[in-house]
């Protein structure tokens, strides 16, 4: 069982390589902001996880991700989305020192709220939130009812750069937009992020 396992981590790092430029670009740990991940992302949206599969598929250790769509930011979707995903490295790789390969890849608890900066499918059949964990943002309440967003890297660098960005500059922001740019708060309403992305995208 093991062995399988790494033979499909290899097979995965091998993929990974022969991946489209534009593609491996989305897919790499690099921090980006909330404009470049607006800008890169041809499909935002909101809804919720309905499921989550792990399987083995054309040789790749992939994650089936389906979600409802509940509002349509950027691009054109329907009432659902379902993408496969290369999966996270789970504890047996990580043991044997071959996970960092795939560290970085989203996971998904069915029922979660998200908002998924989703990139464009490979021609291998693969998708993944732009930035891997930068570009899926979960939804969550707090004891008032207030919605506020977090990604996996807890927001950190999203609004950096943004305020001296001549893309930005040429954008009308309200006074709240304005001031969550240019003092980058870790705690971001979803009220106040999404009408931010829409201002930001082409």
């Amino acid at each position: 069982m093991m062995r399988k396992r790494v033979k499909f981590l290899i097979l995965g790092v091998v993929i990974l390589v022969g991946l489209p430029f534009s593609w491996v670009g989305a897919m790499t740990i690099v921090q980006l902001n909330l404009l470049q991940l607006t800008e890169m992302a041809p499909i935002i949206f909101r809804g919720y996880c309905t499921s989550v599969d792990r399987k083995i598929q054309g040789g790749r250790d992939v994650l089936v991700v389906s979600f409802k769509v509940d509002e349509v930011i950027k691009g054109s979707v329907g009432s659902t989305v379902t993408f496969n995903q290369l999966a996270p490295p789970d504890k047996d790789l990580r043991e044997i020192g071959l996970g960092s390969a795939f560290e970085g890849m989203p996971t998904y608890s069915v029922g979660e709220e998200c908002v998924v900066f989703l990139s464009e499918e490979s021609s291998l059949g693969l998708a993944a939130p732009i930035g891997l964990g930068q570009g899926r943002f979960c939804v969550r309440e707090d004891g008032s009812g207030q919605k506020f967003i977090a990604n996996d890297i807890n927001n950190a660098g999203l609004f950096r750069d943004l305020s001296n960005s001549p893309v930005l500059k040429a954008k009308t922001l309200s006074s709240q937009q304005s001031s969550m740019v240019h003092k980058a708060p870790q705690q971001i309403r979803y009220g106040d992020f999404v009408p931010l992305v829409k201002q930001l995208m082409p």
